[in-house]
């Protein structure tokens, strides 16, 4: 399918990491004093889309919450007829097949990348209709999420109604730097109304920068990381944003942000350098257990390591150089997929042991060749940003 192909430039593009080629059809609310209904959770996981099959018209605020381990975003397409995800599947599964005519622009704006554990409140105008929901950031294999059956098709109906609320700050693209931040913005939730003058598809992403960097070394980063298949600390804290934004039609929608003290940026598409600001005291969080190395002894060829919780319980593995050895898994985590797989330490290299995915609660025992002396890593090539650690060979 050949909307499957925007998933090989997510590492080219700046910090929001999903935008799409589609342009919209359908114009969005002035911004204005109202009340929005109660919030619509999607949940995003590994690898589906937690939500009802059915919404109301309207402007609705998606109250979005990234519960798994990858970071993931919202890609809206419109389906025509009786179509279901057992149809998307089946033409994802075909790496031939180009995109049909039944599938298409949904003509509303996308949702950008939430990190996992990050959460917030989009609110957009959705017109009556069928959508799918895709996510293709890719996994640890490379291959976008949506093939690996992260789509949801879903229903907006009823008559539309309601009006965007009267935001904190207004965000625009005009197709060069993203114009209205305030001198100031101040810890706590903030609304932020999104517009785009570029004369074609815009966005605007914010995220927290981790990293004490200049803008283009943080877009650098970034988009190594991504590369990389997200090896190594994250750069920065995806908050979502909006994507596929329509041009001068006023507020496309609405995100709701959290910011706690520390430095942040908003991107807009392409290779557009972010606009860095500060909230409150400013300042970058403390290094978190993976940028701190770690270190531990081998007692012997047989490991054992566990998952529950979407986490390991050790977050440091060793086993002697020159000699084969097992890992005992228990996967507590009843209906999620784990595994384990051991990689070289350097960013982009390839896996010396990949486990078989094992769906919890379920034991396996994984039998991995001898490895030369040096240290490795370890993770779930399911939740990698989440479930890693080091791995001693000595």
């Amino acid at each position: 399918m050949k909307r499957a192909l925007a998933a090989t430039a997510v590492a080219t593009l700046l910090l929001a990491a999903c935008s799409s080629s589609s342009s919209s059809s359908t114009g969005a609310a002035s911004s204005s004093t109202s009340t929005t209904p109660e919030a619509i959770t999607i949940q995003l996981t590994e690898f589906d889309f937690l939500m009802p099959d059915q919404l109301p018209a309207g402007v609705q605020t998606l109250h979005i919450e990234n519960i798994g381990g990858m970071p993931h975003f919202i890609d809206f397409q419109s389906v025509k007829g009786d179509k279901t995800d057992e149809d998307i599947q089946t033409l994802l599964d075909d790496p031939q097949s180009s995109q049909p005519s039944w599938i298409g622009d949904a003509g509303i704006p996308n949702i950008s990348l939430y990190s996992p554990g990050t959460s917030g409140d989009i609110t957009i105008d959705l017109p009556p209709g069928r959508y799918a929901a895709f996510c293709w950031m890719p996994d640890a294999q490379g291959n976008p999420h949506a093939i690996d059956g992260m789509h949801h098709v879903f229903d907006v109906v009823g008559d539309p109604a309601g009006s965007f609320q009267q935001a904190d700050m207004t965000l625009t693209w005009d197709g060069t730097t993203i114009q209205g931040l305030p001198d100031s913005v101040p810890t706590g939730t903030q609304t932020i109304a999104m517009e785009n003058t570029a004369g074609k598809p815009g966005q605007i992403a914010v995220v927290r920068v981790l990293e004490d960097a200049s803008p283009t070394q943080i877009q650098q980063d970034v988009n190594a990381w991504f590369k990389s298949i997200y090896q190594g600390p994250p750069p920065a804290e995806f908050l979502g944003g909006l994507t596929n934004m329509q041009s001068d039609v006023g507020v496309n929608g609405i995100t709701t942000v959290t910011f706690a003290d520390g430095v942040y940026a908003v991107g807009g598409p392409g290779k557009s350098e972010p606009v860095l600001f500060t909230v409150g005291a400013g300042g970058f969080p403390s290094p978190s257990p993976s940028m701190v190395p770690t270190t531990c002894t081998s007692d012997g060829t047989a490991l054992t390591l566990s998952a529950s919780g979407v986490a390991f319980d050790t977050d440091c593995l060793a086993a002697p150089a020159g000699e084969a050895f097992t890992i005992a898994f228990d996967n507590q985590d009843a209906g999620t997929s784990h595994n384990v797989a051991i990689y070289p330490e350097a960013a982009g290299s390839d896996a010396v042991f990949t486990g078989d995915i094992l769906v919890g609660a379920a034991t396996t025992t994984y039998d991995v060749s001898a490895l030369k002396a040096g240290t490795y890593r370890f993770q779930c090539d399911v939740h990698p940003t989440t479930m890693n650690g080091t791995f001693i060979v000595g």
